[in-house]
């Protein structure tokens, strides 16, 4: 999972504000699911807190 936020942090600080927003519930879904628990699997808290950033970061530039 690590891998794949660090991969959707990425690629949302390459697209502008417009193609953000078309994106940005097919990349904010999972992570809302791992910030808030609803992934059926213990999550370590490290994993939980780079879901947030990410998510917080996304959130910013939609």
């Amino acid at each position: 999972m690590r891998i794949v936020f660090n991969v959707y942090k990425e690629c949302a600080s390459n697209l502008n504000q417009e193609e953000c927003r078309l994106y940005a519930f097919r990349i904010l879904l999972p992570l809302y699911k791992v910030c808030q628990g609803f992934t059926g699997k213990a999550i370590t808290d490290e994993l939980e807190q780079l879901a947030e950033e990410v998510r917080d970061s996304i959130r910013d530039r939609s």
